[in-house]
């Protein structure tokens, strides 16, 4: 079992390498009483039953906030403005009215917060809403490189480093109410996302004149404001042993910018070279460009639930719904169904079976008839054995196999399409069966070690990057050989190979540790560090002719990342946290295919290489001061280094003051 200490370290971790940067949240400080049980309150073991409780901590803060050359990238997620804001907890606990309520709140900004408010009365009901705001900052993206400026007209209406982004707002409801003296619980769920703002719309069109005597390629903004809404409502049957339910549920999202329409120009036949029989011209003129899907759906949903005997469960869903495009009212009706049934023979034996369907049929017609989209039909079973061989040894072994068809593959690549390069066409069926086992050898609470191996099969892949065969093999360990020492380590490595119509080679690496240790009494320090790479060897071929090919180019991707954190509490009175995490990744793609006649091979072989370090520190300091007075600072850096992009480069820093009380 992870230590709390841990898990703050492997979900730093995980948020340096999911996203550029995250600066500027508000740690949650020391004099924030955690909330209480209903049963007990601070201080005591027990409340009599006409006992009451209330809590309120209200912290205001002010943030400030400094910048240095472009902050998009390492603001991306910050509102990148100086703002007032804090944090506040209430809760009510009133025993006699069997009656809770808790709310917590944390606010940077008007467009950055995080609300939520839960509501017990009784035994019966519960409402809980939750919303939460953040904007993202987006960036001036290069269309790419204009190997031909006299044959391609360009227009780039944004300006280099320009700074835009979008609103991102989200609220959802739950109520849920037991019935007195019935096994019924009846429950409605509401959702509401909002996006608005505005992004970058580029586009790139063959014809560009009537003559097609050169080709345009467009930037420019395109504003965003669309809503996404979501109902629910069902009932939930319990009896003895069986659980059953149903669920209606209806969705809708709505664009509310019209139809983007840009100016294209003419795709025609000429005598020296003719569109395919069955293809229109295009004469130039404004058309619909990336139609917006704006829609709806509706389905219904069963459940199931069984306690069989000898410690067995079952338990089964089946969603069945179809969506219908506003725009082009073109349908598409899905199922979904899932089932698992598990057993324990004895205390040494435990099984897992489980049957996972996804049906979605597509009836969708543009304005080419021979054009539509497939319709997919997946299914994946799998069973899992966990048996105790020894008080030391464990072994632990699963069998998947997997199934897709895919309807109106002949379509594909489109004959129309000159262009169309794609070495493998849209493949009808493809299956793969997955075979695993692992051991784990463990002593008491000091060590843990499980070895493991996975091996994958799959007939007629899908994609030219999917691995006909693959291979991983895994090595977990963990060790604690004191109380205030731990250790775990987790590495991985990944082989495919077999892919269809293309030679391509890949290994994958991955590697994560961790190390927590508590020096002494109240001081807590955790580093962890990560390593990814990928070894790649595939074949390239450029354009739609073979003879600018090339065989096993070399691809390596290599990325790196530690994070430290330290905690320190004196007396109960001073607090002291600190952060600091570096990720650096770095990837190079370079074809040494050279040909004069050939000018896109020199824009091909950067097109690919990335060279981005990041690093981030925070620290925050907390005192308490007499009638549950708390105040503090909290100060953060940023820094976002691109030496492929120099002009995304940039740092950011925050220092926020806070000051408030518990009442």
């Amino acid at each position: 079992m992870a230590t709390q200490k841990e898990f703050a370290m492997k979900r730093t971790i995980t948020l340096l390498l999911c996203f550029p940067l995250v600066v500027g949240t508000p740690y949650l400080c020391f004099g924030q009483t955690p909330p209480p049980t209903p049963q007990s309150t601070p201080g005591s073991s027990a409340q009599p039953e006409d006992a009451s409780y209330h809590l309120v901590v209200f912290i205001p803060s002010y943030r400030a906030i400094s910048t240095r050359d472009f902050a998009g990238r390492v603001g991306e997620y910050d509102s990148l403005s100086d703002s007032a804001g804090g944090d506040l907890t209430m809760i009510l606990i009133d025993h006699s009215g069997r009656v809770s309520w808790r709310t917590h709140a944390t606010v940077l900004s008007q467009d950055e917060y995080d609300v939520v408010s839960s509501l017990r009365s009784g035994k019966g009901l519960m409402l809980t809403v939750d919303s939460r705001s953040l904007r993202r900052h987006l960036d001036n993206v290069p269309f790419g490189t204009n190997l031909s400026p006299d044959d391609t007209v360009r227009t780039q209406a944004i300006p280099e480093n320009a700074l835009f982004g979008v609103k991102r707002t989200k609220t959802n409801v739950d109520a849920r109410w037991k019935v007195v003296d019935s096994p019924v619980t009846l429950y409605a769920r509401g959702g509401w996302q909002g996006r608005s703002g505005q992004s970058q719309l580029q586009y790139y069109d063959m014809g560009g004149d009537a003559s097609c005597g050169s080709c345009h390629s467009a930037s420019r903004y395109r504003p965003l404001e669309s809503l996404t809404r979501s109902y629910a409502a069902g009932a939930e049957f319990k009896l003895s042993r069986v659980s059953f339910g149903y669920e209606h549920a209806y969705s809708k999202f709505e664009e509310h910018q019209p139809q983007p329409v840009d100016a294209f120009g003419a795709t025609l036949s000429v005598p020296e070279d003719q569109l395919p029989a069955g293809v229109a011209d295009t004469l130039p003129g404004d058309y619909f460009h990336n139609v917006l899907p704006s829609h709806h759906s509706n389905s219904d949903t069963v459940r199931l639930r069984v306690s069989l005997p000898r410690t067995s469960n079952l338990t089964a869903s089946v969603t069945k719904g179809r969506t219908l495009n506003c725009f082009t009212g073109n349908p598409q009706s899905f199922l979904n169904a899932d089932t698992r049934l598990s057993w324990s023979a004895q205390k040494k034996l435990r099984a897992t079976a489980d049957y996972h369907r996804r049906e979605m049929d597509n009836d969708f017609t543009p304005f080419y008839t021979l054009f539509g989209n497939p319709s997919l039909h997946r299914y994946w079973a799998g069973a899992r054995l966990d048996y105790a061989a020894t008080p030391a040894v464990d072994i632990e072994t699963h069998y998947r196999h997997a199934h897709m068809s895919r309807s109106n593959s002949d379509l594909w690549p489109q004959f129309y399409s000159p262009e169309n390069a794609d070495l493998l066409r849209v493949v009808p069926t493809t299956s793969s069966n997955t075979l695993g086992f692992s051991f784990r050898l463990h002593g008491s609470d000091k060590w843990n070690l499980r070895p493991g191996y996975e091996w994958v099969d799959t007939r007629s892949a899908g994609y030219l990057t999917e691995p006909g065969t693959a291979h991983r093999l895994s090595l977990a360990v963990n060790l604690a050989p004191v109380s205030r020492l731990s250790f775990s380590d987790d590495f991985s490595v990944l082989l495919e190979s077999s892919f269809a119509a293309i030679q391509r080679q890949n290994r994958l690496y991955l590697n994560t540790a961790y190390v927590t240790v508590n020096p002494v009494h109240d001081w807590n320090l955790g580093i962890g560090y990560t390593y990814f790479q990928d070894n790649l060897k595939t074949d390239l071929i450029y354009g739609t002719d073979p003879f600018y090919q090339e065989g096993l180019v070399p691809f390596k991707a290599l990325s790196q990342g530690y994070a430290i954190s330290s905690s320190y509490l004196w007396k109960d009175k001073l607090g002291l946290n600190v952060d600091v995490g570096h990720v650096a990744s770095h990837s190079e793609f370079r074809p040494t295919l050279e040909n004069d006649a050939f000018p896109v091979v020199a824009w091909a072989a950067d097109f690919s290489r990335v060279d981005v370090p990041q690093f981030s520190a925070r620290a925050s300091l907390d005192y308490r001061f007499q009638r549950n007075i708390n105040g503090g600072l909290r100060y953060s850096y940023g820094r976002y280094t691109d030496r492929v992009h120099p002009e995304l480069t940039g740092s950011l820093r925050t220092f926020s003051v806070f000051f408030g009380r518990t009442w």
